[in-house]
Order: C-alpha cells, then structure tokens, then sequence
C-alpha cells in the first residue's frame, strides 16, 4: 500500500505541475479539465494528493495480504524488539531513553520549524 501510494502521488504530482507549468506559460489555456487542474492552486492540490495518497495507502493495505514476518524483520519496531529478544541484545528501551532518542529530538524540531514558518508565513497573507 506504502508503495503504490507513493507512485500515485509521484505521478499525480508530476502531471499537476507539468499541467500548472503550461497553463502560467501561457501554451494551454485555463479552460476545460485539464486547464482547471492546471490553475487549481498548487498548495490546494499538495491537500487532495495528500487524502488520495492516504486512502489508496489504506485500501491497497487491507486489499492485500501482509506480508510475512521474515519480509518486514528488523523494518518495523515491534519485529527489532522481538529479535532483541530473541538473540539476547538486551531489553528494549526504557520509556526515559526512549523518550531522548536522536530521531524523535530531530522529528520534534523538524515539526517545529515547519510550524513556525507555516505561522509565519500566515500573517502575509
């Protein structure tokens, strides 16, 4: 599901800004389907690509099977805690270790700038 929501939306994204491209040069006009998807604002269409992308993910997940428990080893966090275990690597992180991880501290800022900016660029408008 991951993937081919990924490829959709690489997809539908190229087409909008080849569409988008064409119809601010001036080559196509803004008329008709194809022209409307050209001018539809851009940030706009990052939302409707986002909920196209989260529905085909979902369908596609529960259309298919999962996938076995040796495909997914070591790729989610329940499968890397059950092989810590399994060959003796030591417990799982604590709640106080977890909690200062390098990735959710990276995550956490990644988040805040973008909230920041987003705020920021609000009062522009």
């Amino acid at each position: 599901g991951a993937f081919w929501g990924l490829v959709v939306g690489f997809v539908l994204g190229m087409i909008k800004l080849t569409l988008q491209t064409l119809v601010q040069s001036g080559t196509m006009a803004d008329t008709g389907m194809l022209g409307a998807v050209g001018a539809f604002n851009g940030y706009y269409f990052a939302g409707v690509l986002f909920l196209i992308s989260v529905i085909l993910i979902i369908v596609i997940s529960y259309a298919t099977a999962a996938p076995s428990a040796e495909k997914v080893e070591g790729l989610t966090y329940e499968s890397t805690r059950a092989r810590q275990k399994r060959t003796g690597q030591g417990p799982a992180p604590s709640a106080e270790t977890r909690s200062l991880r390098p990735e959710i501290i990276g995550t956490t800022v990644v988040l805040a700038l973008v909230l920041i900016i987003y705020l920021y660029f609000s009062f522009w408008l």
